[in-house]
């Protein structure tokens, strides 16, 4: 069964979407919002293309920003109801990656309906300690962390105001990635594909393998020429590789 077009502030969609065909639900990195996954309802017939819209941006730029995991799962996990009836996969970027996985955990604990794969990028595996702490920088450090990241357009600079209003959106995601503690539990069943730019420098290769540890499922890494944002230059080649996963399951399960 096909999940129609999804109407919440929570969910966005673009363009002509396919009559039938699994979902892939797609969560940004920090600063980002639902319009960067825009480009990737071009590169699919089959897929359902559905970009989370988190508060604080565009649309919902009037509600503050959430700075925490879990402030934002608990806004989150009840609109996943709205995907019942449909298979759905999960796809993160950094930030996005952590809000992924941990929807994916709690989903199993709420009996909502559950994601048929996790796809992650941009993140080590949650459970790798982390001790940079950035979201509490002053500016200038920040803006200059996020130029050395390739995460700030050097253009933008010549617009300070709006470099405030970006910044206190930025600070709020930064926390949830900083200041999120992975609990302990038993991993997903369900296979997990990271995909991993070369040149990450936030990313260290070997951090990308351990995602491995969190699913009893298959696993594979995928990996791009590029630094942290190398999805920007290759959304058709990861839209067609999780077009070729779903419905190869969905295939497999129809014959």
């Amino acid at each position: 069964m096909a999940i129609s077009r999804v109407s919440s502030r929570w969910f966005a969609s673009f363009g002509e979407q396919p009559p039938a065909g699994p979902s892939v639900v797609c969560l940004p990195y920090a600063g980002g919002s639902a319009s960067v996954f825009r480009p990737w309802a071009r590169y699919t017939d089959s897929l359902h293309v559905l970009a989370v819209q988190l508060p604080g941006r565009e649309q919902r730029m009037a509600e503050p920003a959430a700075s925490s995991l879990d402030e934002l799962l608990a806004g989150l996990l009840p609109q996943l109801r709205r995907l019942a009836g449909g298979e759905y996969a999960l796809y993160g970027h950094s930030m996005g990656a952590l809000i992924a996985f941990e929807a994916a955990r709690r989903v199993r604990a709420l009996d909502l309906p559950a994601p048929s794969r996790l796809y992650v990028a941009g993140c080590p595996a949650p459970h790798i300690p982390q001790t940079e702490s950035v979201y509490d920088l002053p500016r200038d450090e920040l803006l200059a962390w996020l130029a050395d990241g390739n995460g700030l357009d050097p253009a933008a600079l010549e617009y300070p105001e709006l470099i405030d209003l970006m910044l206190h959106t930025v600070r709020a995601d930064l926390a949830v990635v900083d200041t999120y503690r992975y609990r302990a539990g038993p991993p997903l069943d369900i296979p997990i594909r990271v995909f991993h730019g070369a040149a990450d420098k936030q990313l260290p290769t070997a951090d990308a393998y351990r995602w491995q540890e969190m699913t009893t499922g298959e696993f594979d890494v995928q990996i791009f020429h590029g630094g942290h944002f190398f999805v920007q230059d290759h959304g058709p080649d990861i839209v067609s590789a999780i077009e070729r996963d779903l419905l190869c399951r969905q295939e497999a399960e129809n014959s």
